[in-house]
């Protein structure tokens, strides 16, 4: 279906408090014309970066570019790089970690006169190439990478496989790049996939471009595919004017958020950053805008360990950066100023609670102009916006919280030579203090506390050294009318402790006896552990996840019975 849609446009200011600091950053490439495309955070703590190496001189020997790739360790200092190709054009798109520390990366070739268009290459741990594998013609190409169960998905375009000029193509590959199903979308003109994400079902959503045969304005695409792959729907964007998506995720609700560009070609016209969130059916919740005066280009998203989004964009050759909430409020903004960089800026988040991006830089170096892949590690984010659980409503009943409960909610290493103060914030009628190292709320008569929120930040203080703020702040309903009539003192599904630092444990009330399953995902909506698939009978069942193989971030326990889904999202700090 096709989207009319009324745009509620924000004008903000550059730059918004608490956004973190640069760290290091480092650049890769020759000489000449070499771009950035892809990103991805590695498990050795390193990462690694996709794209091309151009040639000049050795154009008739090497081609005019190769597929290019960089493995870094966590200070990115490179530790090996390499280059693959013909005599043509070839180069990566995109890239995943494989099982055995290697890679596959996808991308497009022209050089191979009976196998080009879009390509899979397979690197070892040492950047060796196993094996590569042509997908289509030589116009087709491959653009996103994900994990899907023990296979793999890829997605982009392809003028041989489709209806149209050329169509979104998805393809299903094994570990060994043979080809197990494919699917193609469009009918209308140029339709081309730019990424896409596992979801919570097992299924996949993805985010593009589409416009019509009669080369009219561009429209932004998403596309939601089940476990078997059959379509369950696609929207088509249109708010008057240029639209596309470049990235897409999903949210703790299974709501969808897609972030891409909207403007007019032409003199004096602006692209802004633009927004969507969609639900589970597809059905539109709310759509925005983001943007000042000048061209904001293309977004690529990232999940904070909270929930927030970081979005990574172009805007006048620098690279912009906005961390959201789920609707799109900015947390903070800052531009990283270079002037000269341009095209794809990808993000991702880090184990330290900070970020990396990278993006392709124009620069000067020996009296010639040469572009270059540019890696950027950011500092921790000491923005902290955290729900503690418990206090969506309470009676007169003093609320009591030891500060040192307030510690697993911030990255622990960033805090240990840091001397620790607490303030405190609230609003309403209550009585509110730290005495003893403790927490007192006390709620003024029967309203409740609607919620309790920390925000954290790191600063540098003469007399005591780093110190870190504690900014409590306690909110209470605006009206006693709002609240219910009675108190909410349970829930179906519970997680406890939440946050947790190894073990977490879930409890759900069965109303009926029957079929339970009881599952733990991660945040790119891959399941990680099954805890239970069975019959249970009615009454509270109980289920423990130790946790301690994995990393620190949002998880979510999910539980299905004959009757409904519940899902639950849980907070793993070290």
């Amino acid at each position: 279906m096709k989207i009319l849609l009324t745009i509620l446009t924000l004008i903000l200011p550059i730059t918004l408090q608490a956004q973190p600091d640069s760290l290091w950053s480092k650049t890769f490439g020759g000489m000449r014309t070499d771009y950035l495309h892809g990103l991805i955070s590695t498990s050795d703590g390193g990462y690694a970066l996709c794209g091309s190496f151009g040639y000049y001189e050795e154009r008739e020997e090497r081609g005019i570019r190769d597929l290019y790739l960089v493995k870094t360790d966590e200070n990115g200092d490179e530790v090996w790089s390499a280059t693959y190709g013909g005599n043509s054009r070839d180069q990566a798109w995109d890239l995943v970690e494989t099982a055995d520390g290697g890679f596959l990366v996808v991308g497009e070739t022209s050089s191979y006169e009976d196998s080009s268009g879009a390509w899979v290459v397979k690197v070892d741990s040492t950047g060796e190439m196993e094996w590569w594998q042509t997908y289509g013609d030589g116009v087709d190409r491959f653009v996103k990478i994900i994990h899907y169960g023990e296979r793999y998905l890829v997605s982009g375009r392809t003028n041989y496989a489709g209806a149209g000029s050329s169509d979104i193509w998805l393809v299903l590959i094994e570990d060994d790049g043979e080809e197990v199903d494919s699917w193609t979308f469009g009918d209308r003109g140029r339709d081309w996939a730019v990424s896409m994400t596992n979801t919570f079902d097992d299924g996949v959503i993805i985010c593009g471009t589409t416009s019509a045969p009669d080369g009219g304005d561009a429209d932004g695409i998403l596309i939601k595919m089940d476990s078997d792959f059959e379509t369950e729907w696609i929207n088509i964007y249109d708010a008057g004017s240029q639209e596309g998506f470049g990235d897409v995720c999903q949210l703790s609700d299974s709501s969808f958020f897609a972030v891409g560009t909207s403007g007019e070609l032409g003199p004096g016209e602006d692209y802004n950053l633009y927004f969507v969130r969609v639900d589970i059916n597809g059905d539109s919740l709310w759509t925005k805008t983001v943007g000042g005066n000048e061209d904001e280009e293309f977004g690529h998203l990232a999940t904070t360990p909270d929930g927030d989004l970081i979005v990574a964009c172009q805007i006048s050759n620098d690279v912009y950066l906005l961390r959201l909430d789920e609707n799109a409020n900015v947390i903070w903004s800052s531009i990283y100023e270079d002037g000269s960089m341009y095209g794809i800026t990808e993000i991702v988040a880090t184990d330290d609670g900070g970020y990396a991006f990278a993006t392709t830089t124009h620069f000067s170096a020996e009296g010639q102009w040469s572009d270059n892949l540019w890696l950027v590690k950011l500092n921790t984010d000491m923005l902290r916006l955290l729900d503690v659980p418990d206090t969506a409503m309470v009676s007169t009943d003093t609320l009591i919280y030891d500060l040192s409960y307030f510690d697993q909610f911030v990255s622990p290493p960033v805090y240990l030579d840091s001397a620790l103060t607490y303030e405190l914030q609230y609003d309403g009628e209550m009585d509110v203090g730290i005495v003893f190292e403790q927490l007192y709320i006390i709620p003024g008569g029967w309203v409740g506390v609607d919620s309790l929120s920390l925000i954290t930040l790191e600063e540098d203080n003469e007399e005591n050294g780093d110190t870190t703020r504690f900014y409590i702040t306690v909110e209470e309903p605006d009206a006693v009318e709002d609240m219910p009539d009675i108190p909410v003192d349970y829930a179906l599904l519970t997680a406890y402790p939440n946050p947790f630092n190894s073990t977490v444990n879930i409890t759900y009330t069965m109303e009926n006896a029957g079929p339970l399953t009881v599952a733990i995902y991660d945040i790119e909506g891959r399941e990680v552990e099954r805890l239970h698939e069975g019959v249970r009978g009615v009454g509270t069942q109980s289920f423990t996840w130790n946790a301690e193989s994995q990393s620190s971030g949002i998880y979510f326990a999910r539980i299905e019975t004959n009757s409904s889904t519940e899902m639950i999202k849980m907070s793993l700090v070290r």
